[in-house]
């Protein structure tokens, strides 16, 4: 008769490279009792099949043999299980939390049983759990996203949702660094990334995903970036924003010099002045690009070119706020600059954009068309 068992057992004990005698030590047993299950010889107690499948990581119906069709109907048992509970209410979560144990623990490898348990979890750690526990179980719930993440073939929006999942999870534990560094991963879908990217941030990240285009997106995330401060999160921020069109309705241009002038801020907080200075030239080319994009494009005028506008009494002190060669030259010019006013660059800078102000101002009559 075949040794279905032995054969499953010895087949998991090297796949996991452990020897008789670990498997014997850590369920209390002689090696050689393993050596008999393993030769047909004789069977486990009933007792140390489930702890055997946990040390091996594989379900008790994958040693035991059970047919594949069986399996999948047990499976197909705890997901509706899971399903048919509420979470609205704390106990429903609770009910969840064990159903999505007990799944796991039997397919401790299984895609779908590492997705519901992680997914349980976090509702609890985030509802239910006390502050004494939330610390032990967000590092198992971290743990269990890497094992998911980590299966071969598992569907693209189950990967999405637990990268998302987790980097919540590290955002909780204070390790943010680690949590941007796995939303840079994500390079294969820009969008996405900028989601990822977004989840690293405090408070901003449900107004972020809540927008509905990838401009939108990037308008509210680089609002929010100046909080995270990280060289990885304007990078990213400013290679998604250069794969959008460049139409200044859309706020192309706009949000580039926005990514730019907060990186100069940052520069500003870190006294390296060379820096800044080198910031502000890109805002001040960017601001040129606009203008000439507007000039050559004249069906997708800004609202402050607008003739009717232009007929307004207050057009000139409103178009000063959104002109983008003003708004640079404010910028420069902030009481936050001040330790720069006396370099030669800062002074020349603001120079250049006040000129630039000029030319392309449509309610100055001598300013160039």
């Amino acid at each position: 008769m075949e040794n279905i068992f032995g054969s499953n057992l010895r087949r998991s004990r090297q796949k996991k490279e452990l020897t008789q005698e670990q498997v014997a030590s850590a369920l209390g047993v002689s090696y050689q009792a393993v050596s008999k299950w393993e030769n047909g010889v004789a069977n486990p107690d009933l007792s140390l099949i489930v702890p055997l499948a946990k040390l091996l990581e594989v379900s008790t119906d994958e040693l035991l043999g059970v047919s594949d069709s069986a399996q999948e109907e047990r499976k197909k048992q705890f997901i509706e299980q899971i399903r048919s509970i509420s979470n609205w209410k704390a106990e429903g979560r609770k009910i969840q939390l064990e159903y999505a144990k007990a799944f796991v623990a039997e397919f401790p490898n299984d895609p779908d049983a590492l997705f519901h348990y992680e997914n349980c979890l976090g509702s609890y750690i985030s509802y239910d759990a006390s502050q004494e526990e939330k610390h032990e179980l967000l590092l198992l719930q971290e743990q269990c996203c890497q094992k998911f993440l980590a299966l071969p073939g598992t569907a693209s929006h189950g990967k999405r949702a637990v990268t998302l999942s987790l980097i919540n999870v590290l955002c909780a534990l204070d390790r943010r660094a680690e949590a941007v560094k796995l939303a840079k991963a994500q390079i294969e879908d820009k969008e996405f990334q900028l989601d990822c990217l977004s989840k690293c941030l405090e408070g901003d990240e449900k107004t972020v995903m809540l927008l509905k285009n990838a401009s939108e997106k990037a308008h509210a995330f680089l609002r929010a970036l100046y909080k995270l401060e990280m060289d990885e999160a304007y990078q990213t921020a400013e290679d998604f924003l250069n794969l959008l069109d460049p139409i200044p309705n859309d706020g192309y241009y706009e949000n580039l010099i926005t990514l730019h002038e907060m990186k100069a801020r940052r520069y500003v907080k870190l006294k390296a002045y060379d820096k800044v200075m080198e910031e502000y030239a890109v805002c001040a080319d960017l601001a040129v690009k606009m203008e000439k994009y507007i000039q050559a494009h004249p069906e997708e005028e800004p609202w402050y070119s607008n003739p009717t506008f232009q007929k307004c009494t207050s057009g000139k002190e409103l178009y000063q706020e959104v002109n983008p060669h003003d708004m640079i030259r404010v910028f420069l010019t902030a009481p936050d600059k001040k330790a720069m006013f006396e370099r030669e660059d800062h002074k020349e800078l603001v120079k250049i954009v006040t000129a630039r102000a000029n030319a392309f101002d449509p309610f100055n009559k001598s300013s160039k068309k």
